[in-house]
């Protein structure tokens, strides 16, 4: 599968959701990813510049993969910023999919150092 994504001037981060079910897949939670980015006043981002996508994944049913991808390095994006708005979208997405049993949050490439979020239910 290839993905083209034009970037824009002002870095615009690409946010593919794998293993989202179809009826969750929504304006709405859509809307609601782009103001958890826009959120963060430091990135400097408007809703119009990150493009959420959600794509079929063949995995196994609850789990939910985040990848953050064309995130540029910037001065202002430092190491904790990465980490908050990895949180914040393995938060919304909880929130939109409250019947996931995990949902894990990255960049690509992928480096542990510059943000992960994990969200797992207990098993019982």
């Amino acid at each position: 599968m290839v993905f083209y994504i034009i970037i824009n001037k002002n870095h615009m981060p690409a946010i593919m959701l794998l293993g989202v079910p179809k009826e969750q897949r929504t304006i709405k939670f859509t809307t609601a990813l782009q103001q958890r980015v826009c959120g963060m006043d430091v990135l400097h981002l408007t809703e119009n510049d990150v493009s959420p996508f959600f794509m079929p994944a063949e995995g196994p049913v609850g789990e939910i993969m985040i990848l953050i991808a064309f995130f540029f390095d910037l001065p202002e994006r430092t190491p904790e910023v990465r980490q908050l708005l990895v949180e914040r979208l393995r938060d919304c997405t909880k929130k939109f999919c409250p019947d996931a049993t995990l949902i894990e949050c990255g960049y690509l490439p992928f480096d542990q150092t510059l943000g992960f979020a994990r969200f797992a239910k207990p098993i019982e």
